[in-house]
């Protein structure tokens, strides 16, 4: 055998491993991001289209992973089509990454309903195509307790000047009453 068919048939065993090695990456990155209780998934940054999402989008947005693929999320009614432009736009122009984490948003879902999310996303390559893995959280209930807490601290503000004023009120009273 020529020494040019030995390195032709190293160059192919090594690309079979290699590419060996990338499908079983890919495999796990999938497993975990399926096992994931965050709502995840990949879209492509050009086109904004969903080309990914893991079971937990299933749970926060009532559509099955088969609908929502290949559409935007505007398309799938998950958000605003102004605000996913202006999210994509933001993804697209950070040079630090970590812009892209822990921002709140409003997304609206296939139900009609306006939830508050905790939104993050990291721009990736897939297949030598601009990506974006993206994550939300639905916060809308502990947005919620929030209000609530706060809207308590303010009652308790209000019945502690009312307790100093009846204080003050029955202390100065009493003070007129002994002078008498």
């Amino acid at each position: 055998m020529p020494p040019a068919y030995g390195l032709l048939f190293y160059l192919f065993k090594h690309q079979q491993k290699t590419e060996a090695l990338l499908t079983a990456s890919r495999e796990r990155l999938i497993k975990i991001l399926n096992l994931s209780p965050v709502a995840t998934y990949i879209i492509e940054l050009d086109t904004g289209k969903l080309i990914y999402s893991n079971a937990a989008c299933e749970n926060l947005f009532p559509e099955k992973r088969g609908n929502i693929l290949g559409k935007t999320l505007a398309e799938n009614g998950f958000i605003t089509s102004k605000s996913h432009h202006e999210l994509l736009n933001k993804i697209r122009e950070a040079k630090n990454s970590s812009s892209n984490h822990g921002i709140e948003i409003e997304v609206k879902t296939t139900g009609g309903e306006i939830k508050d999310m905790l939104f993050s996303a990291d721009p990736i390559d897939i297949d030598n195509k601009k990506c974006c893995i993206e994550t939300v959280v639905d916060i809308s209930e502990m947005k919620k307790e929030e209000k609530a807490i706060r809207r308590a601290f303010e009652k308790e503000k209000e019945l502690g000047e009312m307790k100093s004023r009846f204080v003050s009120f029955g202390t100065m009273e009493w003070n007129q009453e002994r002078l008498e």
